[in-house]
């Protein structure tokens, strides 16, 4: 299966609403198709680096998928920016810490104009269908689509922060590839022309690492 995660990262509750949790944790599965279904989604608030690796990986077992999770892209600001004039030691930046409990994460892409477009656009109908799906797990991402207001000035951008809708944006901009599920092929019964032409063709694909006898 075909996972990745996009992760909006907050600290402290957005002092516009209160009860908005600060971040957001999405987990996407990109079908064949290439559409998207967001599988899982963990809200957060006032969690350490080490606190949230850990319910990260929580909802990693939980879900019970493999291979592992390809990828994570998460909020720009994490990761560490080579400074211009600067002469002191730079600190240790988030992204260093989530790596250090295991959360390897890249930047996203911050481009909330073409984001939105994304978005829109995985909503749209196809003759194949939906580009793009939300498991009724996904309460708050579901309560934030539907409540998500634009800005007064700049219609393409959100009037309030919504970390749930910004990790959706994060994760449909990541460009996820569709895979091909692999197929087991059994192998073919000892003695059949199958098994004998299978040895051949292994025998002459075969080559000797260095050091092994002959």
């Amino acid at each position: 299966m075909n996972v990745f995660r996009a992760l909006s990262w907050g600290y402290n509750r957005p002092f516009t609403d209160s009860s908005e949790p600060a971040g957001c944790v999405l987990w996407f599965h990109v079908k064949p198709t290439s559409a998207l279904h967001v599988m899982a989604e963990l809200m957060f608030s006032a969690l350490t680096e080490e606190a949230l690796a850990g319910e990260i990986h929580k909802l990693d077992r939980s879900l019970q998928f493999a291979p592992p999770v390809q990828y994570t892209v998460a909020t720009p600001a994490l990761f560490f920016k080579k400074p211009t004039h600067y002469p002191g030691f730079m600190g240790e930046y988030i992204a260093e810490e989530l790596a250090r409990y295991g959360v390897s994460c890249i930047p996203a892409d911050d481009d909330e104009v073409n984001g939105f477009a994304r978005i829109h656009a995985r909503l749209r109908p196809s003759p194949a269908g939906p580009w793009l799906t939300v498991s009724n797990a996904c309460d708050h991402l579901i309560k934030s689509m539907g409540s998500a207001l634009s800005h007064e000035t700049n219609p393409d951008e959100l009037a309030l922060p919504l970390p749930a809708v910004t990790a959706l944006r994060f994760g449909v901009m990541s460009r996820p590839s569709p895979t091909l599920e692999v197929q087991q092929v059994a192998a073919p019964p000892f003695g059949t022309p199958a098994y004998f032409m299978k040895r051949e063709r292994d025998a002459a694909s075969g080559q000797r690492m260095f050091g092994q006898a002959k």
